[in-house]
C-alpha cells in the first residue's frame, strides 16, 4: 500500500485542492494556503501517480501556461489520469517548473486544467489509510470559451470538406481519363470501319463488282504478228 510511505498527511493536500475547486469560475490564484499553485500541482500529481507525498521543493511557474485544452475526451479512466500525473511529475523533476501543457493521446491539456482536474481527484481524499480514487472521472475545464471549444469540431469539419473535395477532384479526373480513352477507341474503331486497317485492306474491302469487268492495261509491250509487222 503506497499510502504508508507518505511523509505528509493527504488531508493537507485535500484541503488546498478543495480551495482550487471552490475557486472555479474566477481566475486561478498563484497560491492556495501554504503552497504555490505549481507546488500543489506537483503534490497532487505525485499523489495520483503513487509517489511519496511530502513537502515539495520550489517549482517555477509555467512560462506560457495554456489556458484552454483541446481535443480532450469528455471522460478519462483513473489509469489515464495516472499517466497524465506521471508525465507532469517527470517534467517538473526535469525542468524545475510546471508545464505549459502536456500532450496525451492526441489531446493537448493546458496547465490550468491539469491543476483543476488533479484537485478534483484529491479534494475528498482526507484519510491517510485509503486512496479514494474513482475508476473514471469526467474531464472538466477551468476556463471555458465557446469558440475555442468548437474550434476542434470546426477543424474536423473543414478537414472532412477538404478531403471530400480532393476525392471529388480525383474521381472527376479519373472519369475524364476514362471518357477520353473511350473516345479515342471509338474514333479508331470508326476509322477502321470506314477505311479499313490499311490502304491494302481498304481496296480489298471494296466490292469487286465495281472493277471486275474492267480490263486494266498491261505495262508489257504488245507483240505484233507477222502480217502486222509487214504492214508496218
Amino acid at each position: 500500500d503506497l499510502i504508508v510511505y507518505h511523509k505528509l498527511d493527504p488531508k493537507y493536500l485535500a484541503e488546498d485542492s478543495k480551495k482550487i475547486v471552490d475557486g472555479h469560475g474566477s481566475d486561478m490564484q498563484e497560491s492556495y494556503g501554504s503552497y504555490t499553485t505549481q507546488q500543489l500541482l506537483y503534490m497532487s500529481a505525485s499523489y495520483i501517480g503513487g509517489y511519496a507525498l511530502e513537502v515539495p521543493g520550489e517549482f517555477g511557474a509555467p512560462d506560457n501556461p495554456q489556458k484552454y485544452s483541446s481535443f480532450t475526451k469528455g471522460e478519462y479512466s483513473f489509469n489515464d489520469y495516472y499517466n497524465m500525473a506521471d508525465i507532469v511529475v517527470d517534467y517538473m523533476d526535469e525542468h524545475g517548473k510546471a508545464p505549459d501543457s502536456i500532450n496525451y493521446k492526441g489531446a493537448t491539456i493546458g496547465y490550468y486544467d491539469l491543476v483543476y482536474n488533479f484537485a478534483l481527484l484529491t479534494e475528498d481524499d482526507t484519510s491517510a489509510s485509503t486512496m479514494n480514487f474513482p475508476s473514471e472521472m469526467g474531464f472538466h475545464k477551468y476556463y471555458s470559451d465557446f469558440l475555442f471549444e468548437i474550434l476542434p469540431i470546426g477543424l474536423i469539419i473543414v478537414a472532412i470538406i477538404v478531403i471530400l473535395l480532393i476525392v471529388r477532384s480525383i474521381i472527376k479526373r479519373i472519369k475524364r481519363r476514362i471518357r477520353r480513352r473511350k473516345e479515342r477507341k471509338y474514333r479508331k474503331r470508326m476509322q477502321r470501319e470506314r477505311y479499313g486497317r490499311n490502304p491494302r485492306q481498304f481496296h480489298r474491302n471494296i466490292d469487286s463488282r465495281y472493277y471486275s469487268d474492267y480490263d486494266y492495261p498491261s505495262n508489257k509491250p504488245k507483240r505484233l504478228n507477222r502480217q502486222e509487222r509487214r504492214r508496218r
